[in-house]
Formats: structure tokens, C-alpha cells, sequence
């Protein structure tokens, strides 16, 4: 699938006179429905900024596009829905990459890869980004690639540390080693790297570096200090310390570490609930 309009892509089509073009290059695909196995949680939270960020660019007359490689026919069409569900269709170009090869093997991803270059490139060409936004390890790499052959700035959003998440996962070693070489790289080549703390491992001496926390809806999220008492005394919390966790119970969010400082908590407020 080549973009929601599959119409080719040019340079005159795109560009409108001095506007700056913004590119999202997410490595995995946009929608992915909570029954599929993946990165539903990174899908949503992308999902999330992505429809909170466009509408302020394009205020600030910036034209946005959106790459999602590795995507299956059903996520592609889930992915058309939301876009145009969200009006984000009128503001924002979008592409839909579908996967071809397997996973897992060493030969099929490398094929995935190339494929995935190809598709890239002939959207770098009619699009020229002056800036493209790399999520996570895997989407940073491929900007890092295509910078050989385009000039643009190009934004690593870091997330979290995914070298340490795959050796508390068990993976092999040449895959920690891999991810590790990957990371550095993205590191070195990136004008700007975002984390989610105020501290970046092995950036390198010059490398900017922000730290970018997540935000929250004020039409979903809200503290009402009245509500919150009541809710407390129809749970029987009246005198509690509540706690709330709000992530799914998996090894990469619930790892040792983390349970051992919940433990430590709980000996010095014994009033904790969690």
C-alpha cells in the first residue's frame, strides 16, 4: 500500500512555497486493536501525540506526514479509519506501509528492511522533509540511513531504554549487542534527541538533548479532590495511601527493580494501597 490515496507522489504536488514539512517515521504499524499481539501500548501513546501535535503545526503552517512501515492489511485499514475519524485527513498526508516479509529470522528482517528503504525513499523524494521525526531505535536507524542521501535534521525520540528492556527480556546477546550498536549510532547522527528523563546515557559531547514528558487531556484527565474522598469511602480506602499504576503488568514495566522499590515504599508507608 503506497498512501491513503495511492496517487504518485511529487515534489510540486506536496510543497506549497516556503512552508516547512514535518515527517513521523514510525517503525511499526499506526492502530493496532488491543486483541493483537505487538506494541499496542507505543501505537496508542504515538496515536495520542501524534493527533495532539498536527493540529499545532499545521497552526503554525507547517505540513506534516506520516510514514507507518510493517503494518498488516487489517491495521492499514484500521489506520485509514482513525485518521479520517479524527479529521487528521485535511491536515496531514499519510502512508501505510505494508509488511511482506516473516519475523523473527535474521534474512526476512533483512528484507523487510530493504523493502522498507525502497518505499522510503520514493516518499523522501516527492516529500523533502526538512525535519523527520524518528520513533524510537528502529524508526531513528532508518532516518540515520536515508540522511546519507537527503538533508534534513533529523529527531531521535529515544523513549525508554530498549537495550536495557531486551536483557531483562532474556534476548540473546547478539540481538542486546545489535540494539546497542543501533542506539549509538542514532545517537551520533540525530541533531536532537528527546528522552522521557532529564538524563541521556552515552550522548555524545555537543548532542542536544531534551528531556519530553508526557502530557495529559484535560477533557479526560481530571482531579477533583471531592470525588476523590468519595470514591475512597466507597472502596473502604478512607485512610489509605492510594497508589495508582496506571500501565498494563508485563515484564518491561514490572521488572524486578521496579517491584523491589514498591516493596521498600510499602515498609516506610504501611498506609500504601496499590
Amino acid at each position: 500500500m503506497l498512501s491513503e490515496t495511492n496517487i504518485p507522489i511529487s515534489k510540486s504536488e506536496h510543497r506549497t512555497g516556503s512552508r516547512r514539512c514535518v515527517l513521523y517515521l514510525l517503525p511499526v504499524a499506526f492502530f493496532q486493536r488491543s486483541d493483537e499481539p505487538g506494541f499496542q501500548v507505543q501505537t496508542l501513546n504515538f496515536r495520542t501525540a501524534f493527533g495532539f501535535v498536527v493540529p499545532e503545526l499545521h497552526k503554525r503552517d507547517m505540513e506534516v506526514t506520516l510514514v507507518s512501515l510493517n503494518n498488516n492489511a487489517r491495521q492499514i485499514v484500521y489506520a485509514r479509519d482513525f485518521i479520517k475519524s479524527t479529521g487528521l485527513s485535511w491536515i496531514c498526508r499519510t502512508f501505510f506501509f505494508e509488511r511482506k516479509a516473516g519475523r523473527g529470522r535474521l534474512f526476512p528482517q533483512f528484507l523487510q528492511l530493504l523493502l522498507n528503504l525502497r518505499w522510503l525513499l520514493r516518499v523522501m523524494k516527492g516529500v523533502r522533509p526538512d525535519v523527520v521525526y524518528g520513533y524510537n531505535d528502529v524508526g531513528t536507524l532508518y532516518g540515520v540511513l536515508l540522511k546519507l542521501l537527503f538533508r534534513f535534521h533529523l529527531v531521535y525520540d529515544m523513549r525508554g531504554d530498549r537495550v536495557n528492556e531486551m536483557a531483562v527480556q532474556g534476548a540473546s546477546s547478539w540481538r542486546v549487542r545489535l540494539y546497542r550498536l543501533i542506539r549509538r549510532l542514532c545517537l551520533q547522527k540525530s541533531d536532537l534527541v528527546f528522552t522521557v528523563s532529564d538524563e541521556c546515557r552515552d550522548l555524545p559531547a555537543g548532542q542536544k538533548h531534551l528531556a519530553k514528558y508526557n502530557f495529559y487531556d484535560a477533557a479526560l484527565f481530571s482531579f477533583d479532590e471531592e470525588e476523590s474522598r468519595r470514591t475512597k469511602d466507597k472502596l473502604g480506602l478512607e485512610n489509605r495511601f492510594v497508589l495508582v499504576y496506571s500501565v498494563p503488568i508485563n515484564i518491561i514495566r514490572w521488572c524486578h527493580k521496579w517491584s523491589n522499590f514498591l516493596q521498600g515504599f510499602e515498609k516506610s508507608v504501611p498506609m500504601l494501597f496499590l
